[in-house]
């Protein structure tokens, strides 16, 4: 699985919808965006600065159905799949946090954040990620689904 992350609060113009309409109104709008998984996660427990304020987050996810390769490059194959996934799920993200906003809520997609030096970001996917429920991290240091 690949994943993207966004997070999000309440603004005082927010919808009055419950947290499990939302939650379903989020999952409907992604199906033709090829998402197959969706995660919602309270950050409040995270400092302030790494979750740049907002209290919730979204992660979804798109599987990668190709596979590296047994040497230490990249097959071809599993390469443009990668490209292929991540672009898609980068605008699933953008297009997600584009209609939360419309309802009134404060959303930020996390698809356009940079990586540092040590290749880290401020909220790792992974973070996020396992707090949503999606799974846990493995021996490889990557997200494990049950999917």
């Amino acid at each position: 699985m690949l994943c993207m992350h966004l997070i999000y609060q309440k603004t005082s113009g927010s919808a009055r919808s419950s947290k499990k309409e939302n939650n379903h109104w989020v999952q409907e709008i992604l199906k033709d965006k090829g998402i197959a998984l969706v995660g919602f996660a309270d950050l409040s427990e995270l400092d302030p600065e790494t979750r740049l304020g907002y209290r919730y987050g979204i992660c979804i996810a798109i599987a990668l159905r190709a596979f590296p390769s047994t040497t230490s490059i990249p097959s071809r194959e599993y390469y443009g799949a990668y490209e292929n996934v991540s672009a898609k799920i980068r605008e699933a993200s953008l297009f997600l946090a584009e209609r939360i906003g419309e309802r009134g809520f404060g959303a930020y997609s996390l698809a356009n954040e940079k990586q540092n030096d040590k290749f880290r970001t401020r909220l790792p996917a992974k973070t996020l990620a396992t707090r949503a429920g999606l799974g846990w991290i493995g021996k490889s240091a990557t997200l494990v689904t049950r999917e």
